[in-house]
C-alpha cells in the first residue's frame, strides 16, 4: 500500500462522520421531505468514489501530510463543503429537544443492531446527536500514547495529522451548521472521571464521558445508551 493509504483512509471516516453528523442535525427540521437523506446519499457515493479513485494512485506520506496540513482534506473539502451548504440550505427553524445516542460503538452505529433507534427518535420529534465512530479511532490513538508509551516522532506527526484533519472538518460543520463543537476524547475521560476511572479502558469510560460533556454544555437535553443484547434505556 503506499505510504499515505492510512491517512486517506482516516480522512475518509471523518468526512463520512461530518456528513452523517449533518444529516442528523438537518433531517428533523428539512424544509423538504426526503431532501436530506438525497444530500447525503449522493454526497457519501462521491465520496466513496473518490477514496477508490485515490486508493489506487501513487499517495506518498509527504505529499499526503502537505494536503492536509494545506486543510485540503487530502481532496474531499470541496465535497464536504457543498454538502454541508446543501444541508444549511435545506434546514428549518422548528426549536427541537436533542437526544445524544451513546454506547457500544457497533450497535450504535447500526440501524439494525439498535432497532433503529435514530429514526424511533426522531419519528418521535427528537433530533438525535450520534457519538460517531472517529471518537474510537481517536481514543485508540490517546491510548497508543498515554499507555503504550507510543511517543515516537513518526507517532507524533500522525497525531497532528489526525487532529488536523479533525479541526478542518469540524470548522466546516461549524462555519455552515453552526453549532457544532469539537468533542475530544481527552475531555470526554475529563468529564467521566468523577464516576469510571480512565484506567477501566474501553467504552464505558467513553459512554458516560460524552453524556456528561454534552449535558454539562448544554447541547443536549437527554441521552440514550444502546448496547449489544439489551434494549435502549433513556435517562433524562
Amino acid at each position: 500500500l503506499p505510504p499515505g493509504f492510512a491517512l486517506l483512509v482516516f480522512t475518509g471516516f471523518v468526512v463520512a462522520d461530518a456528513l452523517l453528523d449533518a444529516l442528523l442535525e438537518v433531517r428533523p427540521v428539512e424544509t423538504r421531505p426526503g431532501a436530506a437523506n438525497a444530500i447525503y446519499e449522493r454526497a457519501m457515493a462521491g465520496l466513496l468514489k473518490q477514496l477508490q479513485t485515490r486508493a489506487g494512485t501513487a499517495l506518498g506520506l509527504a505529499k499526503a501530510l502537505w494536503q492536509v496540513s494545506s486543510g485540503s482534506l487530502l481532496g474531499f473539502r470541496e465535497l464536504l463543503v457543498g454538502a454541508v451548504r446543501e444541508f444549511a440550505a435545506l434546514r428549518g427553524t422548528k426549536r427541537l429537544p436533542t437526544a445524544l445516542v451513546v454506547g457500544e460503538i457497533y450497535v450504535r452505529t447500526n440501524a439494525f443492531a439498535n432497532d433503529n433507534v435514530v429514526a424511533r427518535l426522531e419519528a418521535r420529534g427528537v433530533r438525535v446527536k450520534l457519538v460517531n465512530c472517529g471518537e474510537f479511532i481517536e481514543y485508540i490513538d490517546h491510548l497508543n500514547r498515554q499507555e503504550n508509551r507510543a511517543n515516537t516522532l513518526s507517532a507524533r506527526i500522525s497525531t497532528a495529522a489526525q487532529e488536523r484533519v479533525r479541526s478542518v472538518a469540524h470548522r466546516i460543520l461549524a462555519h455552515e451548521l453552526g453549532g457544532h463543537e469539537q468533542a475530544r476524547v481527552a475531555d470526554t475521560l475529563e468529564a467521566a472521571q468523577d464516576y469510571l476511572p480512565e484506567s477501566l479502558q474501553g467504552e464505558a469510560v467513553l459512554t458516560v464521558g460524552a453524556a456528561l460533556q454534552h449535558w454539562r454544555a448544554g447541547t443536549i437535553d437527554a441521552v440514550v445508551n444502546v448496547g449489544p443484547l439489551a434494549t435502549a434505556v433513556p435517562a433524562v
